[in-house]
């Protein structure tokens, strides 16, 4: 096993369902420091719990990466909490729960409130935070986005696609542009539904266990694979040998 004990790494979105995974997922690998930001002080303390003894490895950060001062403010606050030193960075922003109808019966002011979360605070978040690793020859970023376009959930849930989708696009655009740097760049795309507690989820649907995500995202990261590289995880069979290899 890797030797992660001197590793630092960012979760942005970490306190979410997707992100809490990934949060467990490196403590599990044995990182040394593993830092969060929320705008919400109860859902850090939610995660502190929930992490319970590991969680005097996690730094915790309230601030807002949505926007872009408050985001260079959590930046500020991140590096000096983590000695100046960021290894890993994993973008797991814009998984909220949408299902208000079909989408003709929307209004543009819904559209846009919709895309703010799932693809421009993912935005702002990556712009702010990948100067932090770019130039690292042992570093990655990671974007975690879900399956887009191609991913309706159930009936009323139209515009999470619409949203999903341009965030696939955030994602594979960067990994085109930073090709050529020392950064490792690679996307893992979910088309099934990730949540801490899938038993209690629609049954119409394939979900898995947020920390079954997390420690397949963490195996990645750690083995630093599929420069430039899209991974689109479809079945928990395909999880678990991507958490057993971390090869995209």
């Amino acid at each position: 096993m890797t030797d992660c004990s001197q590793k630092v790494a960012l979760v942005l979105g970490g306190c979410g369902n997707v992100g809490s995974g990934i949060v467990g997922g490196l403590l599990r690998k044995g990182y040394g420091r593993v830092a969060v930001i929320s705008r919400d002080p109860q859902r850090l303390n939610t995660l502190r719990n929930n992490i319970g003894a590991a969680a005097e490895r996690v730094v915790f950060v309230l601030g807002d990466v949505g926007n872009e001062a408050g985001a260079e403010s959590a930046r500020n606050e991140v590096v000096a909490q983590c000695g100046g030193r960021i290894d890993d960075i994993i973008a797991a922003i814009g998984f909220p729960w949408w299902q208000k109808g079909p989408v003709m019966f929307q209004s543009k002011l819904e559209l846009e409130s919709t895309l703010n979360s799932l693809v421009v605070a993912p935005f702002v978040a990556y712009k702010t935070f990948i100067h932090l690793v770019k130039d690292n020859p042992n570093g990655t970023f990671t974007f975690v986005t879900g399956g887009g376009a191609d991913m309706y959930l159930v009936p009323g849930t139209g515009f999470m696609a619409v949203g999903g989708a341009a965030s696939q696009g955030l994602a594979r655009v960067s990994l085109k542009e930073h090709a050529n740097d020392p950064v490792c760049v690679t996307e893992i795309s979910f088309m099934l539904g990730v949540t801490p507690v899938p038993e209690k989820m629609p049954p119409a649907f394939e979900w898995i266990f947020n920390q079954d995500a997390g420690d397949a995202i963490s195996s990645v990261i750690v083995a630093r694979s599929g420069r430039g590289k899209t991974r689109t995880i479809t079945s928990l069979a395909e999880l678990k040998v991507l958490a057993e290899t971390g090869t995209l």
